[in-house]
């Protein structure tokens, strides 16, 4: 699929696409990423998940979706 490769894709400081949909809200993203198999525990550099990320920036609806892959 074309969101498989993008699933495993690490930048610079261990960050994911999950990671970043997490930071900037993008819930249609992160759904997405999670239906392809994204991991939702992975941490980054400084430690933190894509769960940690959107809690901190208060994003209720991704921090709705990780959790029901999570929990």
């Amino acid at each position: 699929s074309q969101v498989s490769h993008l699933l495993y894709t690490v930048a610079r400081f261990g960050s994911t696409p999950l990671h970043q949909a997490a930071y900037f809200g993008h819930c249609d993203c992160a759904a997405v990423l999670l239906a392809g198999g994204a991991l939702v525990n992975v941490e980054e550099a400084w430690g933190q998940t894509p769960l940690f990320l959107a809690a901190q920036r208060a994003h209720r609806l991704v921090l709705y979706i990780l959790n029901k892959v999570h929990f």
